[in-house]
């Protein structure tokens, strides 16, 4: 158990991982297109279907311009900035409104974890196979329920149920269409 503490601690507070694909975000610059299947726990179905584009263009040697679009009927469209920090090589989505939402590479994965209002969201891209990912775990941010004996052998864990799931596969549309 000890083992497992010391790794918990190493990982949350640790030593950080910055492994970025070496030819991120030029791999990943395009127009994207697929469908933002939406998900409640306990379904193998999504509840809700939305076509979604993700817009990865540059804009100089240090900012993307990230734009996703939910095309509803009411066309969602959030302009947003992807901004490389020239000097701790640190990546962050501009939302343009005040957000910002730094992101950490992990398993060849970009990754953040915020949180609106009680809610925890931790939001995914990957690049795989010429595809681009992307999904979103949703939880809130105070424990439902809290197990463990609280020593050394069965610290207390809270239990955050998951309480939605995004997921979007998207494929390459360099057409504008």
């Amino acid at each position: 158990m000890k083992l497992l503490t010391a790794f918990l601690i190493l990982s949350i507070f640790g030593i950080p991982v910055f492994a970025q694909p070496a030819d991120f975000p030029v791999s990943w610059e395009g127009n994207w297109k697929g469908d933002l299947k939406i998900y409640a726990p306990e379904s193998s179905e999504p509840k809700m279907q939305i076509p979604m584009e993700l817009h990865i263009q540059p804009k100089n040697d240090s900012v993307w311009h990230w734009e996703i679009h939910y095309l509803t009927e009411n066309p969602d469209i959030r302009r947003y900035e992807l901004i490389r920090d020239l000097k701790s090589n640190q990546w962050k989505i501009d939302e343009k409104n005040g957000i910002i939402l730094p992101q950490t590479f992990t398993g060849n994965r970009m990754q953040s974890v915020f949180s609106l209002d009680k809610t925890l969201l931790v939001a995914t891209y990957w690049l795989e196979n010429g595809l681009l990912n992307f999904e979103i775990i949703i939880t809130q941010t105070a424990a439902e329920s809290n197990t463990g004996l609280g020593d050394e052998t069965s610290p207390y864990v809270g239990n955050h149920p998951l309480t939605g799931y995004h997921k979007a596969v998207l494929k390459r549309n360099d057409s504008g269409n």
